[in-house]
């Protein structure tokens, strides 16, 4: 990669994660011997040194193992998961073709490759065909991952989230002191179930990326249920865990949180908000009807929206401000608000250009639109943390069938993405 490469990724949290896997796995399909030579200091040794610092390697370590007759320790399974996903590997499957080859971290897991020589190395040193053909007992296959996590309990990895989080918060104040967070969902579906699930993740704003502090999961029936209720559940689930004061602005979509749970958010733990209401909602009825009306000095120019089209072809957007709004009769308080302007020159599919409207209210009553508009934009950061879990680590495209699988899977890939942007911090 070259200089430029490295400074135009440097944000990104998966500017860390390039390897050589493609090349590793075509030399041993041309059965080249892996050769081992001593290790030497890497990322990977202060990743996990990072990881002992903010007490979740001890925290991996008091793991409960649920299962009855254990081969493999929890602590060396929950750090090969988060291996896994610093491999980028997509499955369990692909974690003992490749991984399980890197001598230097056998070690370091307390694991002899010498006495896996014929289990587990060798193993992975056959074609694909002998491996189907002849299938000895494996240490590290998929079932061994499977049945841990199967038995794993969601409020233990959740605990072990709280326990990284709350480290962070002593160690790197200054991350957390604003105090902004934002709140969205991801569906997925298990496979060859046919059914569906939501998990809806709170993560903190940071200059480096979002981190996970909380999350819940809900059977889902159909887009959009029981978003009001999940998201409930997290705002409590997070106060109870990091206690008040710790979650100042959370912005989040409209269906998460009603008027009067959004009151209830202020009034018991003085969360500020930030939201887009419903197009057929009174107060986006009216915030339309003063906004279309208004003179063209009120409104103001802001940054435009960053799409992925030809500069030629981006808008020029305007916001105009509402700053004493009595229309969120479920609220039953006074809101503040903005209503943004997206003007699109003339395009073959709109020959006379386009305007786009959208409104956005907040308990904030001391910020004006320039404010507001500069705030929610950072709401797309837990988009783009979602965009770069599903490229690049294949959230949502597992072929997981058990659904506790899929759940603890997706709580030691959170755990890592946090992780992650704490390593580039």
């Amino acid at each position: 990669m070259s200089n430029r490469d490295r400074m135009r990724h440097f944000h990104s949290v998966f500017s860390l994660l390039k390897y050589s896997t493609a090349e590793v796995e075509k030399k041993l399909r041309e059965g080249k011997q892996p050769h081992f030579i001593p290790a030497i200091p890497t990322k990977y040794d202060a990743f996990f040194q990072m990881c002992r610092e903010l007490g979740v390697l001890d925290s991996l370590e008091d793991l409960t193992d649920p299962r009855a007759s254990p081969a493999v320790p929890p602590m060396v399974l929950s750090v090969l998961m988060v291996c896994r996903f610093l491999l980028c590997l997509r499955s369990f499957g692909r974690m003992g073709e490749v991984l399980l080859r890197y001598h230097p971290l056998l070690e370091r897991l307390g694991v002899s490759p010498v006495a896996l020589q014929r289990g587990g190395v060798h193993q992975c040193k056959r074609s694909r065909r002998e491996r189907e053909e002849a299938d000895p007992p494996k240490p590290f296959d998929e079932e061994v991952f499977s049945e841990f996590l199967r038995l794993l309990r969601e409020g233990e990895l959740i605990s072990l989230l709280v326990v990284f989080v709350q480290a962070l918060r002593r160690r790197h104040p200054e991350l957390v002191r604003r105090g902004l967070f934002i709140m969205d969902s991801n569906h997925y579906r298990v496979n060859g179930s046919g059914e569906e699930y939501k998990w809806c993740a709170l993560m903190l704003w940071t200059p480096k990326g979002m981190i996970p502090v909380w999350y819940e999961f809900h059977r889902a029936h159909g887009e959009g249920s029981g978003e009001t209720s999940l998201g409930k559940r997290v705002i409590e689930g997070a106060t109870a865990a990091y206690g008040p004061g710790f979650i100042k602005t959370v912005l989040m979509d409209t269906g998460y949180l009603d008027g009067e749970d959004l009151a209830w958010m202020k009034r018991e733990y003085g969360i500020d908000w930030m939201m887009d209401p419903r197009e057929k909602m009174k107060v986006t009825e009216w915030m339309l009807a003063q906004a279309k009306t208004a003179r063209q000095t009120l409104w103001r120019p802001v940054e435009p929206p960053k799409l992925e089209r030809p500069k030629a072809e981006l808008p020029v957007r305007h916001v105009f401000w509402i700053e004493d709004l009595h229309n969120f009769y479920t609220y039953r308080e006074r809101v503040n608000g903005c209503v943004i302007r997206d003007q699109y020159p003339p395009s073959a599919e709109h020959p006379e250009g386009e305007v786009v409207y959208q409104c956005v209210i907040t308990s904030r009553m001391d910020w004006n639109a320039i404010q507001i508009h500069k705030v929610w934009r950072m709401r797309w950061c837990i988009e783009s943390a979602f965009g770069m879990m599903t490229d690049n680590w294949g959230l949502g495209k597992w072929q997981i069938r058990d659904a506790d699988v899929y759940r603890a899977t997706i709580q030691f890939m959170a755990l890592t993405y946090g992780l992650l942007v704490c390593f580039l911090y």
